[in-house]
């Protein structure tokens, strides 16, 4: 799927770049896995902790403060700013409770949002996941690239 979605960016003159928290580098492998990738994705932060949120891809820390890290609002943020920060089409983002720790009650482990930020608008999708945190991970990083898929 990935490689069919290089092709379709590559077809269209997009790029990419990547905005992550509990997937912690995993959407960007994702990309550099493929030969050739660097025609399509630009680069990916890293940004587990809430501090590099704010300093690295300028998350208002107003939004954590009133919505939390893992919310819909910071993974709208994070992929809009990811886009921005590396002057890329499109800005992709993963903020959730991975386990096996964490999590609220509203927020159980397992909770993701995804961001997909393309053609001026940023959409997320908030997801339930049940499983280890290795499934967790990886689920939401094909969920996010499915969303880019849909979204194309």
């Amino acid at each position: 799927m990935i490689e069919a979605l290089l092709d379709r960016l590559r077809s269209k003159n997009l790029t990419v770049a990547s905005a992550e928290s509990c997937t912690g580098g995993l959407i960007s492998s994702a990309f550099v896995d493929i030969p050739g990738a660097s025609d399509v994705f630009v680069g990916g932060l890293v940004t587990y902790k809430e501090e590099s949120k704010v300093s690295l891809l300028n998350v208002s820390a107003e939004t954590i403060k009133k919505y939390t890290a893992v919310s819909s609002q910071t993974a709208e943020e994070m992929c809009r700013n990811a886009a921005k920060v590396c002057n890329s089409n499109i800005g992709l983002s993963s903020t959730g409770y991975a386990g096996p720790e964490g999590g609220t009650a509203e927020n159980p482990v397992g909770t993701v949002y995804i961001g997909v930020y393309i053609y001026g608008q940023a959409h997320t999708k908030r997801l339930e996941i049940k499983g280890d945190r290795n499934y967790i991970r990886k689920t939401a990083v094909k969920e996010v690239i499915s969303l880019l898929d849909r979204l194309l």
